[in-house]
């Protein structure tokens, strides 16, 4: 996780500002940038203050923000994938991206199972993505869901934005 602490300057935000001032944009992406004057606890991906309090109250952007990949191991090494989802909602991301990066998954130290390997590997020595990756990230939400009615709430504002946008395509 690169720390921007000291280096970021609100000048940063001004092509964001005149963006959305004349509605030319319909969706951000988020970065795993930390500044801890901002958000002590969590990247910019996973930061109410930057993305609820500044980007969607502040700039009153109300189109689609998309994670950077959320199986970086930047992120990997220090949220479990229940961790991942329920910080995504929280932050109001609608769009997550998984690249499903084996290299990222072993060099966090990432199990695809409890009683396999670190990776799995083909006859020739390749490491290959989580086959059940999807399955997981499913149970994942469906469970963040479940038990968290802020998640819930999250996820259904999140399924109007996606709405919202796709009529704009149409």
């Amino acid at each position: 996780l690169l720390d921007v602490t000291s280096t970021w300057s609100e000048e940063e935000l001004t092509p964001y500002k005149l963006l959305i001032e004349r509605s030319v944009i319909t969706a951000v992406m988020t970065a795993h940038l930390v500044h801890k004057a901002v958000s002590p606890n969590h990247p910019a991906t996973f930061s109410p203050e930057w993305l609820v309090e500044r980007l969607r109250s502040e700039l009153k952007f109300s189109g689609i923000v998309i994670s950077d990949d959320l199986h970086m191991g930047a992120i990997l090494k220090h949220y479990s994938l229940k961790e991942i989802i329920a910080h995504s909602y929280r932050a109001t991301l609608d769009l997550f991206v998984f690249s499903n990066n084996p290299l990222a998954a072993k060099s966090a130290g990432i199990r695809h199972s409890s009683e396999g390997s670190e990776t799995l590997e083909t006859e020739f020595g390749m490491i290959i993505p989580d086959p059940d990756l999807p399955q997981k990230f499913h149970a994942a939400v469906g469970e963040a869901i479940k038990n968290d009615p802020s998640v819930a709430k999250a996820s259904e504002e999140s399924f109007q934005r996606i709405v919202n946008f796709k009529k704009q395509l149409s």
